[in-house]
């Protein structure tokens, strides 16, 4: 398949587009599997179960305060790739620190939520 695999995406909170920059991360809720291991070799595993995460960094060019952003719960988040594949979140709420960056006016967002999916292209 010849096409753009990367590059460009689109984030929205609540139908609002937030002005992405650089790489984003996204997953859909799931487990995560960790071996135990014990002196005489692999025991099993343990479960744990990991929200759905949508994170990366926005330019603040005023369509969202830092109040705004840090206070988003119950949201719906939808992430669009370049190749297509759409992240989408509900009832997600921001876990972020929430810190301002003057050089580049920018600032890491991280959403999760228990539910949400990847709608592949």
């Amino acid at each position: 398949m010849n096409g753009p695999v990367g590059g460009t995406l689109f984030v929205k909170a609540n139908g609002r587009r937030l002005q992405a920059k650089g790489n984003w991360e996204y997953r859909e809720p799931g487990v995560q599997r960790e071996s135990v291991i014990g002196a005489d070799g692999v025991h099993g595993y343990t479960i744990k179960h990991l929200p759905g995460l949508i994170r990366g960094d926005v330019t603040l060019d005023g369509s969202f305060s830092m109040a705004e952003l840090r206070g988003l719960t119950d949201a719906t988040l939808s992430l669009e790739t370049a190749r297509g594949d759409v992240c989408n979140l509900t009832d997600a709420y921001y876990t972020e620190e929430g810190i301002a960056n003057t050089e580049e006016g920018n600032t890491s967002v991280a959403f999760e939520s228990a539910t949400g999916a990847i709608v592949p292209a």
